[in-house]
């Protein structure tokens, strides 16, 4: 074998052993992963999250829709108390349903959202376990599975209408 033969075949080696690897893993020490989600007009993409209780994820949430979306960590519990309680927690008499200043879901407060661009008045709004993004927008939401995997088992829009039409994923829970 030659040696340019061995310096290509190292090379190669060295942009696709990285590739095939994880971002950093809170496990490791090295800090959360990260999971990069695009919204669209009732979709996610991808609409499977893989994770591991106990395991600290970074959502980086791109709406990429015309409309307002949220992104909301659940579970399917919650999802039918919400719809059954007709989305109360969203504004009357606006079709889109924007969460209403000051109020929030009932979701424990161990995770923290927060915006990429926190100047930006427009940004949309965070939650406990939930954002809600403006068009065009990208948002991050930090969450820590708890060892309870029943917990959360779910992301969703729950706009009014949103849900309804298909925009919900699941989340996977690993060794």
């Amino acid at each position: 074998m030659s040696i340019r033969t061995i310096v290509t075949v190292v090379a190669v080696a060295l942009l696709v052993i990285p590739a095939c690897g994880d971002d950093a893993d809170d496990a490791t020490g090295e800090g959360p992963s990260r999971i990069e989600i695009e919204l669209g007009e009732f979709q996610f993409d991808p609409d499977l999250a893989s994770v591991a209780a106990g395991q600290t994820v970074e959502f980086v949430v791109t709406n990429n829709g015309a409309l307002e979306h949220e992104f909301r960590v659940t579970n399917q519990a919650e999802i039918d108390a919400h719809i059954a309680g007709g989305h109360e927690e969203h504004t009357e008499g606006d079709d889109m349903g924007d969460m209403s200043e000051g109020e929030s879901d009932d979701m424990p407060d161990d995770t923290i959202g927060e915006s990429d661009d926190m100047s930006d008045d427009t940004m949309g709004e965070v939650g406990e376990n939930m954002l809600v993004i403006p068009p065009g927008e990208t948002m991050t939401l930090t969450v820590t599975f708890p060892e309870d995997t029943t917990e959360f088992t779910r992301f969703v829009c729950l706009i009014p209408g949103h849900y309804e039409a298909g925009m919900v994923g699941d989340i996977a829970y690993s060794g």
